[in-house]
């Protein structure tokens, strides 16, 4: 077997957008196993472990179904989250947020959140200057936690 530089990025490529039909993010080794003999020093000729990753894939590929799309899951919902810092400001140093609604833009559920000083220390404030990104993130998991059944 060969798989030259560029035949392995197009493989990646069209692996990529496979394995978001079917896996999601669990493919990740799989595409980074073809990257690296990409970018490797081996030549044209795979490793064992980049061949263990292919075919791992191709098995998923043979057994696994496609995503399924279709019009009876009913009217799409909107889930829009956001957070806040402010770490100077003693009433509100930090918050989270979130509102889930409909297709026609009717609020179906919303939380608000104040994060207090001890909170921001476990986001990793004050050695971080800013934990902006890690609020963001807070506010999404919380938002699948207290809307899920919304």
């Amino acid at each position: 077997m060969r798989l030259s530089r560029q035949a392995a990025l197009v493989l990646r490529g069209r692996m990529q957008f496979a394995k978001v039909q079917l896996w999601g993010r669990s493919a990740k080794l799989c595409l980074n196993a073809i990257t690296a003999h990409a970018f490797g020093f081996d030549g044209d000729v795979p490793s064992d472990r980049t061949i263990s990753f292919l075919k791992a894939f191709r098995s998923h590929l043979v057994q696994a179904r496609p995503r399924l799309t279709t019009a009876a899951w009913g009217a799409p919902l909107f889930l829009f989250t956001d957070a806040s810092f402010s770490p100077e400001e003693d009433a509100w140093p930090a918050g989270l947020g979130g509102v889930l609604v409909d297709s026609n833009g009717a609020q179906l559920a919303a939380f608000s959140y104040k994060l207090e000083k001890p909170d921001l220390e476990a986001l990793g404030y004050p050695p971080k200057k800013t934990v902006i990104f890690e609020a963001e993130l807070l506010a999404l998991l919380v938002s699948f936690i207290l809307l899920r059944g919304s």
